[in-house]
């Protein structure tokens, strides 16, 4: 047996691990980041120099965490072999999703509005990023001084096929 070989399933779980775990860190830290901001809005008035201070190297600290956090779950899509195809509820995925980006949302205003989403055949993680990713997308870069509206939207095609549009204006 090749060496290579034996390490293909010890790699693939912790590429495997390395997607899970990003992904669940991303919206804890989202939610220190946006209440370090509102701690930094509504009492950095109120506060000495030291807490000023304390609340820039949190923000600092926050955000390179984020990086990181980003980095790692590109990493794990770039080297994680696609699992088998199972039925994937769209309309799910998509509702995740948007529990994850509550707090962007929020912030940002913006108006989200979802069709109704097919029930298809594919890798559930997949889906879950590639959604996570079109959706935070448009909400990070929209006109400025307007809330963004992102609608996702569904249809089914002559040949079968699903198309699905995430737009955003």
């Amino acid at each position: 047996v090749h060496p290579v070989s034996e390490m293909e399933p010890g790699n693939r779980d912790l590429q495997e691990f390395a997607a899970i775990a990003s992904h669940d860190l991303q919206e804890p830290l989202r939610k220190i980041i946006s209440f370090g901001s509102r701690l930094k809005k509504d009492c950095a008035p109120s506060l000495d120099d030291r807490g000023k201070d304390y609340l820039d190297r949190m923000d600092r600290a926050a955000h390179k965490m984020q990086k990181f956090i980003g980095d790692l779950l590109q990493y794990s899509k770039v080297t994680v072999q696609t699992l088998p195809y199972q039925r994937v509820d769209l309309k799910e995925v998509v509702a995740d999703v948007l529990l994850d980006l509550e707090s962007r949302i929020e912030e940002s205003q913006a108006r989200v509005k979802i069709d109704t989403l097919p029930v298809i055949e594919a890798d559930p993680m997949q889906m879950h990023q590639l959604f996570q990713n079109l959706i935070s997308n448009a909400l990070k870069f929209h006109q400025e001084g307007k809330p963004p509206t992102v609608n996702v939207r569904h249809r089914l095609l002559e040949n079968g096929w699903h198309e699905i549009r995430v737009e955003d204006q």
